[in-house]
């Protein structure tokens, strides 16, 4: 089949390009270094005789008054868009990445204007697509990792990598220990790889089958670089609260194929990663 990734620069695009390409041909579409210019932003047009859409862009920050507006052109107004575009080209499935995020309450420390931009567009999507008959699958990852992945967006668990390549304490504030769900991108790479083959529709979590402790990160990383430092709490400082969902497997079960790196496999692929690079 054509596939279609819009951000094809993206960083799941770099794990999920090399797993299609196998089977597919896989046309990559974003604004810089792809095999086609596509600005969701702006007025697009997607080619023809493409089969299936991945969508892998979005907008995070929510600082800034432009950025709020930000959030809306490129998570909510580009979906709608995207999804009006797709159903012109008769296209046989449009694949949307959102977030788990969108799952946040109001209540939660966590709730932000990402949060809320994802839930709104994938409830527009939901509904546009259905109206009009449009195959779709929205899939909600919980945070994401991995080597030569910029850093921004899970700025805590890589300063927790580098200060256990570098020999260093890590601090941890407050008293709790912070639950957290990481998935890695090779896992989602290779999710989306079967939701393409077996034609999966719906609205689906993606998560590690289990949480994990701030300090379980910490001393995974210590163990695994064998460089030393301790893992110390500031008891002094503001709590950590949690942020994890609870688990659903339907998609996997559909899948047949559950993520396989869990917290020790996945900080061995940066230990692995940076060996490489030293050559």
């Amino acid at each position: 089949m054509n596939i279609l990734i819009i951000g094809g620069t993206s960083s799941i695009a770099k794990y999920l390009i090399p797993i299609l390409s196998k089977k597919h041909k896989v046309i990559t579409a974003g604004r810089n270094h792809c095999d086609i210019y596509l600005d969701i932003n702006e007025k697009f047009y997607i080619p023809n005789n493409i089969d299936i859409i991945i969508n892998t862009t979005a907008y995070f920050k929510s600082e800034s008054d432009e950025d709020y507006y930000n959030s809306i052109k490129t998570n909510v107004d580009g979906v709608l868009k995207l999804c009006i575009e797709a159903n012109k080209k008769n296209i046989k499935h449009l694949i949307h990445l959102s977030s788990i995020f969108s799952d946040l309450q109001q209540c939660s420390p966590f709730y932000n204007m990402y949060a809320i931009t994802k839930k709104f567009a994938d409830e527009i999507m939901i509904n546009y697509c259905d109206k009009n008959n449009l195959d779709y699958t929205i899939l909600k990852p919980s945070q994401l990792y991995a080597p030569n992945i910029q850093t921004k967006h899970q700025p805590f668990f890589y300063l927790m990598i580098n200060k256990a390549e570098n020999g260093e304490d890590i601090y941890i504030y407050g008293k709790n220990d912070p639950l957290r769900n990481f998935l890695h991108f090779e896992d989602l790479a290779n999710i989306i790889d079967k939701v393409v083959d077996n034609h999966i529709l719906g609205v689906y979590d993606c998560q590690f089958p289990a949480n994990v402790k701030y300090s379980e990160i910490a001393k995974t990383a210590q163990k695994i670089f064998k460089n030393g430092g301790n893992v110390k709490f500031l008891t002094e400082k503001k709590d950590i609260p949690d942020n994890i969902f609870e688990f659903n497997d339907d998609l996997y079960k559909k899948i047949n194929y559950y993520p396989k790196f869990d917290i020790n496999a996945g900080i061995m692929t940066f230990l692995k990663n940076r060996e490489r690079n030293k050559l």
